[in-house]
């Protein structure tokens, strides 16, 4: 009887300790700037995380489920979210940070090509040269913004 009432709990403790393991991976390539390797974690990243909102609505709908379970259980609960929402802080922080890098970067490359296509530019007149590019126009440029 005690499995069972403390089973969701257990599996939310678990499924919440796999989610502070994939962020922790996903710090790591940030922290060695391999950005690019985050991309191998982020559908079972995606999957742990729904099923941790699964879990999470499910006791919320469900209170007793949490008030039924053990002090040892409830205790081992407040532990790994304390963790998790300390993971996923550090986690955004450096995903920020990550961005902020990225946009700096691209803004340089966008105003190196702005000033490399200046001198080959054409105006309305026909003229060419720098003055062909309008001031403060934008250089047409997209960029794909998921890591």
């Amino acid at each position: 009887m005690d499995q069972d009432k403390n089973g969701l709990i257990e599996r939310l403790i678990s499924i919440t300790a796999a989610l502070i393991e994939v962020m922790n991976r996903e710090l790591e390539f940030l922290n060695n700037m391999q950005p690019e390797e985050i991309r191998d974690l982020q559908a079972e990243k995606q999957d742990l995380a729904k099923a941790y909102e699964g879990y999470m609505l499910e006791i919320k709908s469900n209170p007793a489920l949490l008030a039924q379970c053990e002090d040892s259980v409830k205790h081992r609960l407040e532990k790994v979210t304390a963790m998790f929402n300390s993971t996923l802080s550090e986690n955004e922080r450096a995903l920020r940070a990550v961005k902020s890098v990225s946009e700096r970067l691209l803004g340089v490359i966008v105003n190196a090509v702005a000033e490399k296509q200046a001198g080959a530019a054409y105006s309305s007149t026909g003229a060419m040269g720098a003055s062909a590019l309008a001031a403060g126009k934008p250089l047409p440029f997209a960029v794909n913004q998921s890591l």
